[in-house]
């Protein structure tokens, strides 16, 4: 479900795409929201090791309108806001029934992208959501991703979920992804509701070894179909 975002990285924000108009959503869920992620660079050379490292983070507020409902895909409207502009960028797109997501690459944020996936209306009754179930996605063949979820908790309508995920590839070059993730999902009302990611990615040469260590937070606010909460 997840494979297909797990490679773009750039977590900075972005320029925003062309806002959707003011029709009233069908559903809105509020989440507040981090990212960070350090980026470390080793190379290796006749002159000895050279080592750089950088990093980026930032808070804010995930926004997401359903404003249509269509054959199993979500018409979203989505608004991230985050602290460093603390300038709403609004951007359209869909979860479709196969739970892809359809934004265009430049618009919303990573960790916008991986809780965007639990919208997804075919999941609520893909699996029966029991203590203890286990299922597992491959990635695409090049990447040879492979992620792996169990059901660890079952509390009411509520479950918690663990996510690893591995790349099985012959070489660095072609980027390794690792990391593990926990997600508190609820199917019937098909919402995560908070979810914690923490992903290593690393990826160079012989001589250069790039790696990525992003750490991802969410957890619902608010959601305009649960007024009680």
């Amino acid at each position: 479900m997840l494979a297909q975002v797990l490679l773009a990285i750039a977590l900075g924000l972005v320029d925003p795409a062309a806002a959707s108009g003011a029709a009233t959503p069908l559903r809105e869920v509020v989440y507040t929201a981090s990212y960070s992620d350090t980026h470390s660079q080793n190379t290796t050379s006749y002159y000895g090791n050279q080592q750089a490292e950088a990093a980026q983070s930032d808070r804010g507020t995930i926004t997401v309108d359903v404003m249509q409902v269509a054959a199993g895909t979500l018409g979203l409207r989505v608004t991230e806001t985050w602290n460093s502009t603390g300038t709403p960028h609004t951007y359209t797109g869909n979860v479709g029934a196969d739970c892809s997501i359809n934004f265009a690459p430049e618009s919303i944020q990573m960790i916008t992208r991986q809780l965007l996936g639990f919208f997804c209306r075919s999941l609520g009754s893909a699996h029966a959501y029991t203590a203890d179930e286990q299922w597992v996605v491959d990635g695409p063949a090049h990447t040879g991703l492979k992620e792996t979820y169990d059901v660890t908790k079952v509390d009411g309508p509520k479950v918690t979920i663990h996510e690893s995920r591995v790349s099985n590839t012959s070489t660095v070059s072609a980027g390794e992804l690792s990391g593990d993730s926990t997600i508190v999902y609820e199917p019937t009302a098909l919402a995560p509701i908070s979810g914690s990611y923490d992903l290593h990615i690393a990826a160079g040469s012989y001589a250069t070894i790039e790696e990525d260590t992003i750490l991802l937070r969410f957890d619902r606010v608010s959601d305009s179909l649960e007024p009680g909460q």
